[in-house]
Formats: C-alpha cells, sequence, structure tokens
C-alpha cells in the first residue's frame, strides 16, 4: 500500500485519513480469509497532480515522496507513526525495500503502464471523451518513463542502502516447464527471460 502510493505520487494519502481497509470474515483455505486487515487502494486522482513548481523541481517524477509533505496531508510518509514504528524491524525494512523494487520492475515497469495508458486513452475515446474526465495522456507517460530513476534512488536513501543498483536477469530454456517466484511476484518468462533492477544490499 505505502509502496504504491509513494510510486504514484499520491498527495492525498495517510495512516490516518483517505484511506480504505478490508478483510474477509471467511476463515476457510481462500487466498485471503485469514481475517487480517488490508489496506486497500482507494482515491487515487491526487496520484496525477502536479506541484512540481511548489517544491522547486523541473518534474513531478523528481519528487521524493518519502521525506517531501504532500500539500493536502499534515505529515510526509517518512514521519508517519506506524511506517516510523515498522522501519525499526529489519524484516520490514527487507521485505519493504523488495517489494518496492518488485512493483518497479513488474506493475510500474513502463512497457505495463505504456499499455495501461494506450488503453485507458482508447476506451475514453471510444465512450465519446469521458465527460468530467481530467485526463493528459502526455503528463502519465512522461512521470511513468522516468519515475524509476528518481524514486528507487530516494528508496535507497530511505532505507540507508549502500549497495548499487544492478540488474539481475532470471532466464529457462524451456518457458513450459514451470513458473518462477521471485520475491513476491511471479515473473513472466513466457519470452525465455525477464531482467529487473534491484539494489545489491
Amino acid at each position: 500500500f505505502i509502496c504504491a502510493n509513494v510510486y504514484m505520487d499520491n498527495m492525498d494519502f495517510s495512516e490516518s485519513g483517505n484511506v480504505i481497509m478490508w478483510r474477509s470474515r471467511d476463515t476457510g483455505g481462500g487466498e485471503y480469509e485469514d481475517e487480517r486487515w488490508r489496506w486497500a487502494l482507494y482515491d487515487l486522482d491526487a496520484a496525477g497532480w502536479n506541484d512540481h513548481v511548489y517544491w522547486g523541481i523541473d518534474t513531478q517524477q523528481e519528487k521524493n515522496s518519502f521525506s517531501l509533505q504532500p500539500r493536502f496531508v499534515e505529515l510526509p510518509v517518512n514521519r508517519q507513526s506506524i511506517f516510523q514504528a515498522l522501519k525499526k524491524n529489519p524484516d520490514f525494512c527487507r521485505q519493504f525495500v523488495l517489494t518496492f523494487m518488485d512493483l518497479a520492475n513488474s506493475n510500474f515497469s513502463y512497457e505495463k503502464v505504456e499499455s495501461k495508458i494506450e488503453e485507458y486513452d482508447r476506451n475514453l475515446q471510444l465512450s465519446g471523451g469521458g465527460d468530467g474526465v481530467d485526463w493528459d495522456r502526455e503528463y502519465y507517460e512522461e512521470f511513468y518513463k522516468n519515475r524509476a530513476e528518481y524514486i528507487t534512488a530516494y528508496l535507497g536513501e530511505e532505507f540507508g542502502l549502500s549497495g548499487s543498483l544492478e540488474q539481475g536477469t532470471l532466464s529457462v530454456d524451456d518457458p513450459a516447464a514451470g513458473t518462477v517466484v521471485l520475491n513476491t511476484i511471479e515473473q513472466d518468462l513466457s519470452s525465455g527471460s525477464w531482467s529487473g533492477m534491484y539494489y545489491t544490499d
């Protein structure tokens, strides 16, 4: 939840407001049937707002969403109490960094985001332009094309990482022979290989 909101630079989320959580009350064998509370992404329109001039940076993708206070929230992410408390746990820190990089390499890879932007734009056109929808395709394309370069560096600063970002590659001789799970994601190896950037430490 925090990884996604930070990556998208959602300026209107915090642990104390404008959030939603959910849980299943079923206690079966299903994936989420353990009665745990889980964050849900909610109210994401502020992930497309642009306040780079306010912060004195050239573009929105350069924004450090860990330490710069969102204009509509009382505290930046790294000063919110739950995040500060969790960062005292080394296991949490390791998992947060791995999950963040998994999202950067998969869900937010520019190729994947670009296809979603194209799909959204096509659907808007088919529906007659999407009355009332404020859509700046160029902004989103530019933001996600360059976001990883900046936000992964800020991730390293936030967690005191001393290693470097290096490319790791998974490859298989027979893509139909099985699956490979790396950290939090099952990799698509249908083309025979997959590459992603991770911190060496």
